[in-house]
């Protein structure tokens, strides 16, 4: 012991004297600590390179085969990311910066005593720092070496937030639970859980959150304990995850921690967590309330005009932004809401459109023309239908133009002067109407023009007629009237005496 501090705890016999000096050495060895913590990330590593992201250190051992550098190309932007929305998550930064090393062949007895991530990763209990393995970890897909990195890096987090209180077991399935979704991942997850359940050998939650460690191989163990977390986080909400965390920075102990902040003692929770399960089981580990943290999925839903879907997938991202209070992503994410809302009323009314010139509403479909141009004016430009509306726009026209046309010919038909030209218009209207497949307005067109030809035939038919009548007459007139052999008396002359002679 420093000679010092062994001659003040010899003369000091007060317990408070005491407690003094325990406080002044675990402040001196905080200190010392940190200040070695800090040292270290200050060297590149043996034979190496080293390269920062933000507050963490990627440490390289030369290996042959890809530095510091091109490391950081390749997941420094995945890092970045985590950083962000681990802050949102959690509510507060690490303290100090986090270091990565990146090893050739990590320590076996060292990673024994580190937190079992992959086969390829592993966290130290301290949560300042990790290794991975370079040759594993490059096997792996870029999103599973993504999320190697966001397991290893939340865990400083939730070390700041809960005051490094947080249990082992818990901290271990949450950085499982803020992984990227991977559905192959979460399907062996879930099945490893339901195996436990359906043989009667799923642990309680006081054997879980317990300082034994699970009697089960390193991923049922992680199964275990990621099944839980999705049950709180889902049934409680994402906020409930953060209160949770940030609980243990007052309470070391979980089984006050817990009921406190989810506001059921240990055993209703235990039976909640029962009843969670066959849903979980079914479909529900397909969910994942932090992954809506990604706005890209829903953004690129929203781009290819999936708006229902992009609306469902943003509609997640809102609930998440909403239980933690970031009102920035709150806006940005409550805009692509709006904008896949205004989509879906402009795809609806398109296919009212449609539907309309189906049943031969023209007018109802060149108001709804006119509602669909007007929605789409508030989209982004590629997601107008700009030739899907000028073609309706035609028929419509067309099927207007028609029965205008066709109303004027019913309106003139009974006008002996308008004959002709009643009758062109309902051909025409005729011909609008077959090519718009309007059946019903067709046999109308059909019954009018059939009408006037069987007037008009009427009218021939007369007139030949009064012709007829009128020829008859004309030559009985002219029989009558003409001259005939008459024979005329001689004229008798008159004597002077006024007799006839």
């Amino acid at each position: 012991m420093h000679p010092p501090l062994h001659s003040a705890l010899t003369k000091m016999a007060s317990p408070i004297g005491l407690l003094a000096v325990l406080m002044v050495m675990s402040s001196i060895t905080l200190v010392t600590a940190q200040g070695a913590h800090a040292r270290v990330l200050a060297q590149d590593p043996p034979q190496g390179t080293s390269a920062d992201v933000g507050r963490v250190r990627f440490d390289v051992e030369a290996n042959g085969v890809i530095d510091a550098n091109g490391l950081v190309e390749l997941y420094g932007t995945g890092v970045t990311t985590a950083w962000d929305q681990f802050s949102a998550l959690f509510g507060s930064e690490p303290a100090h910066p986090f270091q990565m090393r990146f090893l050739v062949a990590p320590d076996p007895a060292a990673t024994a005593r580190m937190a079992w991530i992959s086969e390829a990763a592993w966290a130290a209990p301290d949560g300042l720092s990790g290794v991975v393995a370079i040759q594993p970890f490059l096997a792996l897909s870029p999103l599973e070496a993504d999320n190697a990195l966001r397991n290893m890096l939340s865990r400083s987090f939730m070390r700041q937030a809960s005051g490094a209180r947080l249990p082992p077991p818990l901290a271990d399935g949450i950085a499982r639970y803020v992984e990227l979704p991977v559905l192959a991942q979460q399907a062996r997850l879930g099945s490893l859980v339901q195996g436990l359940d359906q043989a009667g050998t799923r642990p309680a939650i006081l054997d879980v959150l317990g300082t034994a460690p699970l009697p089960f191989d390193a991923e049922t163990s992680i199964a275990v304990k990621y099944s839980l977390v999705a049950f709180i986080t889902e049934r409680y909400g994402v906020a409930s995850l953060q209160a949770l965390v940030q609980g243990f920075a007052g309470e070391p102990k979980w089984d006050i921690v817990l009921p406190t902040v989810l506001g059921q003692s240990v055993e209703e929770l235990d039976a909640a967590w029962a009843e969670f399960l066959p849903r979980w089981f079914g479909s529900g580990w397909r969910e994942n309330a932090v992954s809506a943290f990604d706005l890209t999925g829903a953004e690129e839903l929203f781009e290819r005009g999936a708006y229902e879907a992009a609306s469902a997938e943003a509609s997640r991202s809102q609930q998440l932004f909403s239980d933690l209070g970031d009102q920035p992503m709150l806006s940005r994410v409550e805009g692509l809401l709006a904008q896949s809302a205004v989509g879906l009323q402009a795809d609806q009314t398109m296919t009212d459109v449609q539907a309309s010139l189906e049943a031969h509403d023209y007018t109802r479909a060149a108001t709804l023309l006119d509602e669909a141009e007007r929605l789409y004016g508030r989209l982004p430009e590629a997601h107008r239908s700009d030739e899907a509306i000028a073609s309706y726009r035609s028929i419509s026209g067309r099927g207007q133009g028609a029965v205008t046309r066709l109303a004027i010919a019913d309106q003139h038909a009974g006008s002996w002067l308008s004959v002709r030209q009643t009758r062109a218009d309902a051909l025409a209207a005729g011909r609008e109407f077959a090519y718009l497949g309007d059946a019903n307005r067709l046999g109308e067109a059909n019954a009018l023009v059939q009408d006037l030809d069987r007037r008009l035939q009427r009218l021939v038919l007369g007139l030949a007629a009064v012709s007829l009548l009128t020829a008859a007459w004309l030559v009985a007139w002219v029989w009558f009237r003409a001259p005939a052999n008459l024979a005329w008396a001689p004229r008798r002359r008159t004597s002077r005496t006024g007799q006839s002679v």
